[in-house]
Parts: structure tokens; C-alpha cells; sequence
């Protein structure tokens, strides 16, 4: 008869940890699963430009018909990932063109996209421009590029523009 005693109150211990252990599965873990699968790509925008080239300057010049708005919520990260195609003449000397992102109107500096060349070459290239930044606020961002080719005496002009952003969590 003792023994059965003991047995019950076996039984009766396991039966509580695995409703302990089915508790702390349904309230812990279960909820992490879900999160977990929330993370990831959480909106994405783009937009394309394949009109006329368009010739950048001296001074800054703003890439036209090419923008998006990018709405970030708290806990998120935005990323952007901007191509082109480009003609590149050089004259004389070493000859530079920069690409940069605006967020809302403000040129970006740092990553940008940039391409040099030297004593008259006529080149075709592909430029690519990724921006990531995982502390921004969140709210609404209108996203356009700009270019630049400072000191330059010679053509250099953009085809063929992808701009893509989204947001990551």
C-alpha cells in the first residue's frame, strides 16, 4: 500500500511539471515564435527613371522623377539601395562624380557613391549606392538622389536609375 502512495505522489509531481513546462511554452516561447516571425523585410517602396539621361553638373544636381516615401515604425530599420548607369568623359586631369541620397531634402554624405577618372577616357560603368541606418526615427522620409561632378570640363551624365527602399525589423 505504501508504495502505491509513493507512486501517485510521483505521478502527481510529473503531472505538475508538465503543466509547469506547457505554461511556460505557451507563455514565453510561443510569443517569441511570433515576433520572430514578424521580423524581417516590413514595407518596401521603389521607383525607376529610364527617361532622357540626365547630365550632371558642377553643383548639386537633383535626379528628376526619381523619389520615394519611405514610412518607417518604431523598431525598424530603413535601407536603400540606389543604381545607375553612367557615361563618364573626363578632360583634362582627374575628374570626379558623386552620387548621394536626400532624406527629406537633406543630401546625405556618407556612404556615397563615387567614380574617378583621368586624361580625356570615355567610360561606361555601373554605379550602386546602398544606404542602411538602423537608429532612425521613425516617421515618413521622402528619399530622391542627387549628383555632382565637381571641377568637371567634360560630360558625365546618368542612365537608366532603380531606387528601392524598405524597412527591416
Amino acid at each position: 500500500m505504501g508504495s502505491s502512495k509513493v507512486w501517485s505522489i510521483l505521478a502527481l509531481l510529473i503531472g505538475i511539471s508538465g503543466l509547469g513546462l506547457s505554461g511556460y511554452m505557451y507563455f514565453f516561447t510561443i510569443p517569441q515564435l511570433t515576433r520572430q516571425q514578424q521580423s524581417g523585410i516590413q514595407n518596401s517602396w521603389y521607383d525607376t527613371y529610364t527617361g532622357p539621361s540626365v547630365d550632371v553638373n558642377t553643383v548639386d544636381t537633383p535626379i528628376p522623377n526619381l523619389s520615394v516615401v519611405a514610412t518607417v515604425n518604431s523598431g525598424e530599420s530603413l535601407h536603400v539601395l540606389f543604381t545607375t548607369d553612367a557615361f563618364f568623359e573626363s578632360g583634362v586631369g582627374i575628374e570626379l562624380l558623386y552620387v548621394y541620397i536626400t532624406l527629406n531634402g537633406f543630401k546625405v554624405l556618407q556612404p556615397n557613391a563615387m567614380f574617378g577618372a583621368q586624361y580625356g577616357l570615355k567610360i561606361w560603368i555601373e554605379l550602386t549606392l546602398p544606404y542602411t541606418n538602423r537608429t532612425i526615427a521613425p516617421g515618413a522620409y521622402f528619399i530622391s538622389m542627387v549628383a555632382v561632378a565637381p571641377g568637371s570640363t567634360a560630360l558625365k551624365s546618368l542612365y537608366d536609375m532603380t531606387l528601392l527602399a524598405y524597412t527591416f525589423r
